[in-house]
């Protein structure tokens, strides 16, 4: 399952980049991403094992991962705007 934590950070990011830089993105981005998941989703649904502790490292380092994705995205957008 930890596939399907990892999977959902493509989503967040889309997301993100929408909410805080106005970025819009297509339909077949969004399809793809979901299909990301959804694909993620049946591969994880084998996993019988769970661990509280491992799905929350996994959580936190993929939101870690996404804020920092989403800080250098910024970043690059204020350096660009300053050339």
């Amino acid at each position: 399952m930890s596939t399907v934590i990892k999977s959902t950070s493509n989503v967040l990011l889309l997301s993100a980049e929408r909410l805080l830089l106005g970025k819009q993105h297509g339909v077949s981005v969004w399809a793809t991403a979901a299909l990301l998941v959804l694909s993620a989703i049946v591969a994880g649904a084998t996993d019988l094992s769970f661990n509280i502790v491992g799905y929350s490292w996994q959580t936190v380092n993929t939101l870690l991962t996404v804020a920092y994705m989403m800080t250098m995205k910024y970043e690059y957008s204020r350096f660009r705007e300053i050339q």
